[in-house]
């Protein structure tokens, strides 16, 4: 029987700059939802503000997302990740400037950053004319 290593599977890139994708999105209830993934985006983990512990006012807040870096970051030292692409499925703000500090602070800088917002593919429906 052969054994099989943990990262068997994933795909981290080639040479000394291994890398891989976190996509961060926002809930209807602006909860913040962090997910790691591979190059071949194969999921690693996901977590999620809603699961920290305190009030709710403290799970929308963008401190909740450096715990969220602070629980991630085990898997950038298992897998040795050195670089980070962020995608992002919500608005730059002060979430995603508190992201980019933690992982800065623990040694993972974010090398590439993508905006994918969805569009309505018809455009945007224009402003409602007012009753009279």
């Amino acid at each position: 029987m052969q054994l099989r290593r943990l990262t068997d599977g994933f795909d981290f890139g080639e040479g000394p700059a291994r890398t891989a994708y976190v996509h961060l999105r926002k809930t209807a209830g602006r909860k913040v939802i962090v997910t790691l993934t591979d190059l071949s985006h194969k999921v690693i983990t996901g977590l999620a503000t809603g699961a920290l512990e305190g009030p709710k006012r403290y799970k929308r807040s963008p401190l909740a997302v450096e715990h969220l870096v602070e629980k991630i970051s085990f898997y950038f030292r298992f897998y040795k990740i050195e670089a980070l692409h962020l995608i992002l499925r919500m608005r730059l703000g002060a979430h995603v400037f508190s992201f980019l500090k933690a992982c800065s602070a623990r040694g993972v800088p974010v090398s590439f950053l993508l905006e994918r917002r969805n569009f309505p593919h018809n455009g945007i429906r224009c402003k409602r004319r007012p009753r009279k």
